[in-house]
């Protein structure tokens, strides 16, 4: 019983809290044409981009080391999926990013 709480308890923090803030954080990257149809190291800013990206991991470290100390490894690499996800989910269309990308 203990375990299932704790696993939905991380997915849920995962879902809900650190999956919206590392997406805030990669969602500050924008394309040359003010778009968010960039990926953080194609952007309009690469310092910008390169320091968003450092936040994305760190968003994801620390959901998987969460889940790790609470649950297991297959839950640490299902929580850094879904934070993953939401960044993935903010950002622009690919063919967009390609198109614009220098």
């Amino acid at each position: 019983m203990i375990e299932s709480v704790a696993r939905w308890l991380v997915r849920g923090i995962s879902l809900l809290l650190i999956g919206p803030v590392a997406a805030w954080v990669a969602g500050g990257v924008r394309s040359s044409d003010g778009s968010q149809a960039a990926t953080l190291l194609t952007g309009d800013a690469t310092i910008a981009g390169v320091f968003a990206l450092i936040g994305v991991g760190a968003c994801v470290v620390v959901s998987s080391g969460l889940a790790s100390r609470l649950c297991d490894r297959h839950e640490a690499v299902l929580n850094a999926g879904f934070v993953f996800g939401w960044v993935a989910w903010t950002g622009g269309r690919l063919g967009d990013a390609y198109r614009l990308a220098p």
